[in-house]
């Protein structure tokens, strides 16, 4: 992408690679350590076990990386991308389910993958797809896409310009919709001059007609969540009083990312000072519910390569 051609050196750890593979910018380095931030410590970082017995995740008929996973609604297909690494080709995949360890892959969406990256799908009880794709970020600072599912693929996909970033420092690389289709859970990365980014935070937007605006809200909402280290790839709960997330860069995981948790009274209170789940160990990013919120769905380093796991309430 031209308009970044000057940022070539945003990333310098993998876990930063998630913002690197979206602006297609080569990953510098790769020790966890290389993460900074002011982050928490690790003595206050208090843990949940809410989630545990985690699992790798079968996919029959598919042998590359898995990442981002998303099960749709009623809970029979599994969305995901393969790797986000800038050499990849990114697109957006789906499988069938079989059982809950065990999915039978139908291969790409179509309709939808282009030659830029595609990835972070989700869905909501319609069958609309949201997603990220930095496409068009050069003349639009848009990211994030919407299209109608059904069978593997994708039809009357559009562009979400009610939520392109402010200017080329900025970008939306993650997206979550709500069950009801009405929030979006996002999370928007600053980049200054060739370094790595220097915040990842989350921020909601809500539905208005056909539109999605930010709203100024949700930093007193996720006040207790963004942090000086990066907050990214946010999950719904089926009420949207439950929220988790990643977080990387704070020495509560070593600096690897982390998956959190954390809960609210009603949809205009503030969430509370998350929890890590402590059981779900290595390097962890990207979590997902089942509809009925048991299992818990996210990718894992495994070795050089990217699984898909799950773990049980």
């Amino acid at each position: 992408m031209n308009a970044t051609a000057g940022h070539d050196a945003y990333a310098n750890s993998l876990c930063r690679q998630r913002v690197a593979a979206l602006l297609r910018v080569p990953i510098l380095a790769v020790a966890l350590g290389a993460c900074s931030g002011p982050g928490a410590d690790p003595s206050a970082a208090p843990e949940s076990t809410a989630y545990s017995r985690p699992r790798p995740v079968t996919l029959v008929g598919y042998d590359d990386d898995a990442m981002e996973p998303f099960l749709t609604r009623d809970g029979r297909v599994l969305l995901f991308n393969n790797s986000n690494d800038p050499a990849a080709q990114t697109d957006l995949h789906w499988a069938e389910r079989v059982d809950d360890t065990t999915f039978a892959w139908r291969g790409r969406l179509q309709g939808v993958n282009t030659d830029s990256l595609e990835g972070v799908p989700s869905t909501d009880n319609q069958g609309q797809l949201y997603f990220v794709s930095p496409r068009e970020y050069a003349s639009t600072r848009a990211t994030v896409y919407r299209g109608r599912l059904h069978d593997g693929r994708v039809e009357s996909l559009q562009r979400l310009d009610s939520l392109a970033s402010s200017g080329l420092a900025m970008v939306v690389f993650d997206a979550e919709v709500s069950a009801d289709g009405q929030w979006l859970a996002l999370s928007e990365g600053r980049f200054v001059g060739a370094g790595a980014p220097i915040t990842a935070d989350l921020l909601i937007a809500r539905r208005q007609g056909a539109e999605f605006q930010r709203l100024p809200a949700s930093s007193h909402w996720l006040a207790a969540i963004n942090t000086g280290a990066l907050e990214y790839a946010a999950c719904w709960s089926n009420d949207r009083r439950t929220l988790l997330f990643t977080r990387a860069g704070d020495s509560s995981n070593g600096g690897a990312p982390s998956i959190w948790i954390t809960h609210r009274g009603s949809d205009d209170q503030p969430f509370q000072p998350p929890l890590r789940l402590s059981r779900l160990d290595g390097f962890v990013e990207a979590p997902a519910l089942s509809p009925d919120e048991r299992l818990l769905y996210y990718h894992r380093r495994d070795g050089q390569r990217w699984r898909i796991y799950v773990a049980e309430r």
